[in-house]
């Protein structure tokens, strides 16, 4: 996966932070564990759920949010543990709490891994994998050594044997990759669960998407306040330019109260916000004062900058990025020297 830095490259907005979240995994990421196990007539049959590697998460949270840009914390409870996992959005802070009880095996172990990717769902990541319909796979009493063979010896159900890792269908995987048939496929059909028959069951959960992702996304005029709010609180506007500025960024617009503006009008002055919203976060990042901001800004702008907003409307998203990766490279030439 390829993704933005929050807390060094440029803002991601609300929409493409949640985008990015919960893009599905390489199935090479997944892994299948037996939920349950029994006999019947046909034979004996396994029931089997996938999880998100823990490796994946952490990986995924460092393209997202950089590597100092989230954290992990554990408590124990009683028979299990919570985790609760920090990440910085624009500046902000928030941490989602979730947890799991002690394993059979490994019991610390398998309870701090799995709160973490209990944990990691309430964001979005993984969270995919809970609309997957039952599946159920068959267990065979000798090896076969196909590709994602299991072995499973449930004393309790008297279970046996061998089971075969199932195939994801195509709408559980990245765009491009096709899963590759070892013998015991999930049905390629298989749809997302029902957002409207189950919603008190399944309201926390990711709403069915087109499977291209290249649908619209619906306008929520809140969590694109949020969003403006954010950036300005992280650049710290003052109140008396907020207006000005953003009937600087709408020419033609009659509106006089932000609040009630038009989508496009929030798009076109967020759009304004997000480059020097960037350019401060990273300062931050890098604990630099607004006039050694300014300075970097002067060299790759070539014109004179008296305060931080005086980059409105001078800022696009390659001259950031040139001003971050220069901020970056002479941090790191310090450290080393």
């Amino acid at each position: 996966m390829t993704g933005i830095n929050c807390t060094e490259g440029p803002l991601l907005s609300i929409y493409e932070l949640e985008e990015k979240l919960k893009e599905p995994f390489p199935a090479k990421d997944i892994e299948w564990r037996v939920q349950r196990c029994f006999k019947n007539n046909n034979g004996a049959k396994a029931i089997v759920v996938p999880y998100v590697q823990n490796r994946a998460i952490m990986e995924r949270l460092d393209a997202i949010f950089g590597p100092f840009g989230w954290e992990n914390n554990f408590k124990e409870i009683h028979n299990g543990v919570l985790c609760g996992i920090t990440v910085t959005i624009n500046g902000n802070k928030t941490t989602k709490w979730d947890g799991a009880d002690l394993t059979n095996i490994e019991p610390t172990k398998g309870a701090i891994s799995g709160s973490m990717k209990r944990a990691a769902v309430q964001f979005g990541i993984g969270r995919y994998l809970y609309d997957l319909t039952e599946v159920w796979v068959d267990v065979y009493q000798n090896r076969s050594n196909k590709k994602g063979e299991t072995y499973i010896n449930d004393k309790k159900q008297n279970v046996t044997g061998y089971w075969i890792t199932p195939d994801l269908p195509s709408w559980a995987l990245p765009a491009g990759e096709q899963a590759s048939p070892r013998g015991n496929q999930v049905n390629q059909s298989n749809n997302r669960k029902s957002a409207g028959a189950n919603n008190n069951k399944n309201e926390n959960k990711q709403t069915p998407q087109n499977t291209n992702n290249n649908g619209p996304q619906p306008f929520n005029r809140n969590e694109a306040l949020k969003a403006i709010a954010g950036q300005e609180n992280m650049i710290g506007i003052p109140n008396n330019i907020r207006l000005p500025l953003f009937k600087q960024a709408n020419p033609n617009t009659q509106t006089n109260d932000i609040s009630k503006a038009t989508e496009t009008e929030l798009q076109n002055y967020y759009a304004v916000l997000k480059p020097v919203s960037a350019l401060v976060a990273s300062a931050k990042n890098f604990q630099l004062s607004p006039e050694q901001l300014l300075n970097y800004c002067q060299i790759v702008l070539k014109v004179q900058l008296n305060d931080i907003p005086s980059l409105f409307f001078k800022c696009k998203k390659s001259d950031v990025e040139q001003i971050i990766s220069m901020i970056r490279q002479e941090k790191q030439a310090n450290r080393t020297a």
